[in-house]
């Protein structure tokens, strides 16, 4: 496209097509959008059809009231900045932005591959095609990948959410599917003769895996903090208050601070840990007893796994310590706010996720309904 008036070019452009029909139809909706003036109703028709660069252009030279096109790496750099903000405030921790960071640099990958430059150009067919090419790269590293590409999906979402209200987009392409609660994917805490089990193995583990029978700390204290991952292995000694006999921390995820009882079967280890060790007080409290040194978030999966194929219990993870330490405390304390302080999380997180799907609260809540004293 050439827009003349008289021998300057007011306007000049692709028209993003080969045909040369499509490309005369473009040129008449212009040409009537530029008659009717910058409020005409055409110019939200032309948006999508036309390439950014000559749309902006033409928008430009008639006046249109728009939102200024904004590229990807603009929007990237934004967004990183918001969030260091809430990180500055304690609002976000560290970790969340470097996963934040992990899924964007991905999806950057692929949109430099495809040539895209302006947030206008990501459509839901480009995000459908980025899925299909981010599981062909995690698949090869031998991984599903189903878990990242969710975790990404999730990312992306939240950063388009932000370039609609700061004005950069009028649409968010990702679409990010709500999973439904129920019983099958609720809590899973361990059951008695599981932690029997686990427990023994850890108790007793051979030195291929622990090192020596006083290292099954890492045991202990997923089972008695209910720590998430990145919490229990960065936990450092600092946050471990030998004389109140209490862990005093920071959750990662949402800075929330988390003050638990060190109960009778864990001090005694932590206290010959930290004898053997003479560790610093910024020192992680867990080391992997294969390599000395501190766990990652894969190592430490890999751990409990392991530990949990050599006790003979089936689908063990460390969350799965979470939410046994969660049905613990409840069964204990009966106090749902409680539960939610040693958590570190909400009221209605603690009521929904464990109240309503757990067959041991459920057993708990018959025979005190039976055996309690009521009105009569």
């Amino acid at each position: 496209m050439d827009f003349s008036l008289g021998r300057v070019h007011v306007v000049r452009g692709s028209l993003g097509t080969r045909d040369k029909g499509a490309a005369h139809r473009y040129l008449q909706r212009i040409d009537i959008a530029l008659a009717d003036g910058p409020r005409s109703s055409v110019w939200s028709e032309l948006r999508p059809v036309l390439p950014p660069r000559t749309f902006h252009r033409l928008v430009e030279y008639a006046g249109v009231p728009e939102k200024r096109i904004a590229t990807w790496r603009e929007l990237r750099e934004r967004f990183e900045s918001h969030k260091n903000q809430q990180v500055r405030m304690g609002q976000r921790s560290t970790e969340t932005i470097r996963s934040y960071q992990c899924s964007l640099n991905s999806f950057e990958s692929y949109i430099d591959e495809q040539g895209i430059t302006f947030v206008s150009e990501i459509t839901k067919a480009v995000l459908s095609h980025f899925q299909e090419w981010l599981l062909s790269r995690i698949r090869r590293a031998n991984a599903t990948g189903g878990a990242t590409l969710e975790l990404a999906l999730v990312h992306l979402h939240h950063v388009f959410q932000f370039a609609i209200e700061n004005e950069l987009t009028d649409k968010n392409p990702v679409q990010v599917l709500r999973r439904k609660f129920n019983a099958g994917q609720g809590a899973q805490p361990f059951s008695r003769d599981e932690l029997g089990r686990l427990k023994a193995r850890a108790r007793n583990g051979p030195p291929s895996l622990f090192g020596s029978t006083s290292l099954w700390l890492p045991y202990l204290l997923a089972r008695w903090t209910g720590f998430r991952n990145w919490d229990a292995i960065t936990l450092p000694w600092d946050h471990v208050l030998f004389e109140r006999r209490e862990i005093d921390h920071v959750c990662h995820k949402n800075n929330k601070r988390v003050i638990i009882p060190i109960g009778k079967e864990l001090l005694p280890v932590l206290e010959a840990e930290r004898q053997r060790r003479r560790p610093r007080g910024c020192d992680p409290v867990l080391l992997n007893p294969k390599t000395g040194r501190p766990f990652s978030n894969r190592q430490w999966y890999e751990f409990v796994v392991r530990l949990g194929e050599m006790a003979g219990v089936e689908h063990a993870h460390p969350y799965r310590f979470r939410d046994t330490f969660a049905v613990d405390m409840l069964m204990r304390f009966n106090n749902v706010f409680y539960v939610a302080q040693l958590l570190g999380d909400t009221v209605a997180v603690v009521t929904q996720h464990y109240l309503a799907y757990v067959e041991e609260l459920r057993e708990r809540t018959s025979e005190l309904f039976d055996k309690g004293h009521g009105l009569e």
